[in-house]
């Protein structure tokens, strides 16, 4: 079974996987679209999407560490 909660009353926590990241999604202009678009057609890993994620979920996890500063 896997969580987020801290505790699972009637069950015994086996491992704990430490802090779960959270995702902030943002979208693409028309023109990044149509170069994710373009990628797609190639094949493989379509940067310009992976890129975006990565950066949302940087952005999420520095607000997440802003909130608990409070």
């Amino acid at each position: 079974m896997v969580t987020t909660a801290f505790e699972l009353p009637g069950y015994r926590i086996k491992t704990n996987f430490g802090i779960v990241r959270a995702l902030l999604w943002r979208s693409r202009s028309i023109v990044g679209n149509f170069l994710g678009g373009l990628q797609t057609i190639i094949g493989g890993n379509i940067t310009i999407y992976t890129d975006l994620c990565e950066r949302a979920r940087e952005e999420a996890s520095r607000s997440w560490r802003a909130t608990r500063r409070r």
